[in-house]
């Protein structure tokens, strides 16, 4: 999975041979050329740089969408909703694979991604 900004998953889902899913943020961009980037690894770019190839969650509104995404193939309309709490609910099967140790999700998100203190500090405290 990917994010809408994201120009390098579609490009790894490629090289690797699985498909991708890009996760909008809903800002709603327009498709960016990353040519260069399939080039650099010897693969045609796709349209739309690959970015909505295969499955795209659109978390835009329709009545806010820009005028390029209701044509993008593969779109899936996503309505945020509010954390509802499970209360007495059993833990999904699922999480017994995930082992002992905490799980950690951690995003540099797109404003701290050339933050190398920052990176290094979050390591730091995962392996304590």
């Amino acid at each position: 999975m990917h994010a809408e900004l994201e120009m390098s998953g579609p490009v790894a889902a490629a090289l690797t041979g699985i498909p991708s899913i890009n996760h909008g943020l809903g800002i709603g961009l327009p498709p960016t050329d990353a040519g260069s980037l399939w080039r650099a690894y010897g693969l045609e770019p796709p349209p739309y740089s690959g970015m909505y190839r295969n499955l795209y969650l659109d978390i835009v509104p329709p009545s806010l969408a820009t005028e390029h995404a209701p044509g993008l193939p593969n779109r899936q309309l996503l309505q945020p909703i509010p954390f509802d709490d499970p209360g007495d609910q059993p833990d999904p099967p699922w999480l017994a694979g995930v082992g002992s140790r905490p799980t950690v999700y951690v995003t540099l998100g797109t404003v701290y991604n050339n933050a190398p203190a920052v990176f290094s500090a979050i390591l730091a405290g995962a392996l304590l």
